[in-house]
């Protein structure tokens, strides 16, 4: 049996791939976001 990945195949793997980079890359960014207001707020205080 051959495993050979067809081209379609490949697309959608790199396709999830970087989806997945992107979702990833937004959650560190929101919570990046979530730490400096929750040190703003601890300043203010």
């Amino acid at each position: 049996m051959e495993k050979k990945i067809k081209k379609k195949d490949r697309n959608l793997i790199k396709i999830t791939h970087d989806l997945w980079i992107q979702m990833k890359y937004v959650e560190s960014i929101k919570k990046a976001k979530q730490e400096v207001t929750q040190r703003n707020a601890n300043e203010k205080v």
